[in-house]
């Protein structure tokens, strides 16, 4: 205020009501700026929390000059290659707002990855997975398609982030052989895999779908650098490259495998195209089938609906043979495949324990069933799955033929 004691109105005009004074040198907050009478060629009157005010009386503040770091950051493509303003960008912004500046004038997803990599001190694999997630299939593959970047990556987010990095990506490295280790060209990509898992076993997997349940996202086909980072991280060095007795490399024995965090790995030369198939159905399969009924039967399970859907597309599969015949047999002779599969997609074990212990009743005859209590039918089923469970199959085998 310049005036010595300044007359604060109600409106903006000297005929308004006077509600109040303020002192010469009284710093005033402006909450906005009206025409009013004119003083001494000024009509501009102030609103504050009080009133309104002659703006002729009152001495404003000089607007501070704005510092090049207080202007709203710019970007280009070509700024990504100039290391110094890249430096001090990653020093002013978070990379929520990075990604989303970025985003917003088209970089893609490979450079935004490489700047975050290359600039920012810290990256977590959450800062990133939800750009990731929305991006395209080739906008994924193009990062993990450079060795270079996919190597930063490891080095920045750390081991197991990255290792869930490289599935949400949808890593899938092709043959680098002519055939795959049991037949077809490929693998099967992990979406196709899922819309065959759900075409297939339409009336079966309802509940799963609606669950979300899916490989896509989950599994990496992977070979090198990427199967021995998998590897070494759930079965460690030793095992992985030396191996247990007889000493048979752990990377040299298999085609795959499900991880601790419940990732798929699938090697890049191992398997055939049913390989997906059967991994993805064990994304489809209720946990309390494996945990009630051990992972012999969980396997067998999983290969019998691998190879229903396998025979349509004319794949031939091998694999989990003596476990996959006893669930055939149980599917077939004991009960039906709607009673498995009810007991393997939605958990529904105790239709599967009735319809075993009617079909060992039924074979007791008219008077064994008169002399046989239920406990011995009950007793029969927890036989069969310890058989099972422990490998024992041709003992497994007597309580279903």
């Amino acid at each position: 205020m310049t005036a010595s004691i300044l007359n604060i109105r109600q409106g903006p005009g000297t005929d308004t009501t006077i509600v109040g004074t303020y002192p010469r040198g009284t710093k005033i907050q402006i909450q906005s700026q009206v025409t009013g009478t004119n003083i001494s060629g000024n009509d501009k009157w102030n609103k504050t929390d009080k009133g309104f005010v002659s703006d002729f009386y009152v001495k404003h503040a000089a607007t501070p000059e704005k510092k090049p770091e207080d202007a709203p950051p710019t970007l280009d493509p070509e700024t990504l290659k100039k290391a110094d303003e890249m430096a001090a960008l990653a020093a002013r912004l978070a990379i929520p707002a990075f990604i989303l500046l970025a985003a917003g004038v088209g970089i893609s997803l490979h450079d935004i990855l490489q700047a975050l990599f290359t600039y920012w001190p810290t990256v977590t694999l959450g800062d990133i997975e939800a750009k990731v997630k929305s991006s395209s299939a080739d906008a994924k593959k193009e990062c993990w398609s450079d060795s270079a970047l996919m190597t930063l990556a490891d080095t920045k987010l750390g081991r197991d982030s990255y290792l869930t990095f490289v599935t949400q990506l949808g890593m899938h490295q092709a043959p680098t052989t002519d055939e795959l280790g049991e037949g077809g060209k490929e693998h099967t990509a992990a979406p196709e895999a899922d819309k065959l898992i759900r075409e297939k076993m339409d009336k079966y997997v309802t509940n799963a779908v609606k669950a979300g349940k899916q490989i896509e996202g989950q599994v990496g086909v992977v070979g090198g650098a990427d199967w021995d980072r998998a590897g070494i991280a759930h079965y460690g060095e030793a095992v992985w490259k030396t191996g247990p007795p007889p000493k048979t490399p752990k990377k040299d024995a298999i085609n795959g495998f499900v991880d601790s965090q419940g990732r798929v790995w699938i090697e890049q030369n191992s398997g055939n195209p049913g390989t997906m198939l059967h991994e993805g159905l064990h994304k489809y399969s209720h946990e309390d089938y494996l945990s009630t009924l051990g992972f012999n039967m969980n396997e067998g399970t999983t290969e019998y609906f691998t190879r229903i859907i396998c025979k349509d597309l004319g794949i031939s599969r091998g694999n989990y043979e003596t476990q996959y015949k006893l669930i055939d047999t149980l599917a077939t002779k004991v009960t039906t495949r709607d009673v498995v599969a009810a007991a393997y997609f939605d958990g529904g074990i105790d239709g599967l324990r009735a319809a075993f212990k009617a079909y060992r009743k039924g074979k007791k005859g008219f008077f064994g069933k008169l002399l046989t209590g239920e406990a011995t039918y009950e007793k029969d089923w927890t036989d069969f799955v310890a058989k099972f469970r422990a490998g024992e199959y041709e003992t497994a085998r007597k309580y279903i033929d």
